[in-house]
């Protein structure tokens, strides 16, 4: 969560939108067994389609 807090902060020091997916598990289909190539770091093809 310290990652995501230091985004947002800058973010919001920078007035630029901040969307964290990871916070939004409940909103998004990702499975992070198979949506992603390297076990939840980055999304493959299938989870980035989502």
């Amino acid at each position: 969560m310290a990652r995501h807090n230091s985004t947002q902060a800058l973010a919001d020091k920078l007035q630029i939108p901040f969307i964290d997916f990871n916070t939004m598990s409940d909103q998004v289909s990702i499975n992070w067994s198979t949506d992603t190539r390297d076990q939840g770091d980055h999304l493959n093809y299938f989870g980035a389609k989502k």
